[in-house]
């Protein structure tokens, strides 16, 4: 930065490129996105291209975002821990919504759904988890393995009820029963029946 003492007044001139913008609009490259927005975001506001860009991968142009008041470079716009492009490209096997942390809502994260399908030991996936926010990581492999011991079964994401039974993959987490299995107890009744129908314990044969 240069500065200038004249009589009266300083005048300050800095080196940095200052990008254009037109004095008497909001929107210089008329974009639909005002210009303070775009700089705050580090946008360009003499580019119209950029509000159709989608450079997080969360399934939302800049222009959307913009009217979501959104961050538009967020990696993980939900805060899951699984990233918005593994998210959206199925990198561990299955689409999740990059928006929604619990895409099913069957009261389990994405994350916690997709454990058992992540491979610690490959450097590109674990590159896309954001589990531990600004840890090593060793330590966000060790999270991973702590949720693989948790939800030790094969969920699906993408269906609230794994097995079909009748009941959420989420409730029969917390009831303990087996949410990839129809019949956890193998009395020959579902699970979904014991609990809605009868009023039985489907972890026990005989209640």
């Amino acid at each position: 930065v240069l500065v200038l003492a004249m009589p009266g007044f300083v005048l300050l001139a800095s080196s940095s490129p200052v990008i254009a913008q037109h004095p008497m609009l909001k929107d210089t490259d008329c974009d639909g996105i005002p210009d303070g927005w775009e700089i705050e975001h580090g946008l360009d506001p003499d580019n119209a291209m950029d509000a159709r860009v989608d450079a997080n991968y969360d399934g939302l142009t800049n222009y959307e975002e913009y009217r979501r008041d959104s961050d538009p470079w967020d990696v993980d716009s939900d805060e899951d821990g699984v990233s918005n492009y593994a998210e959206s490209t199925g990198m561990f096997g299955f689409h999740t919504d990059p928006l929604v942390k619990d895409t099913d809502g069957d009261g389990l994260t994405d994350l916690e759904e997709l454990s058992m399908y992540i491979q610690v030991g490959n450097a590109t996936q674990m590159r896309e988890l954001k589990v531990l926010k600004g840890e090593g990581e060793e330590e966000e492999e060790e999270e991973i393995q702590k949720l693989r011991e948790k939800y030790h079964y094969k969920l699906d994401p993408t269906n609230p009820d794994t097995d079909y039974d009748g009941l959420d993959d989420g409730e029969e987490i917390s009831r303990g029963t087996n949410p990839t299995r129809v019949d956890s107890d193998y009395d020959g009744l579902s699970d979904g029946e014991e609990v809605h129908v009868y009023k039985t314990d489907p972890t026990m044969r005989d209640t």
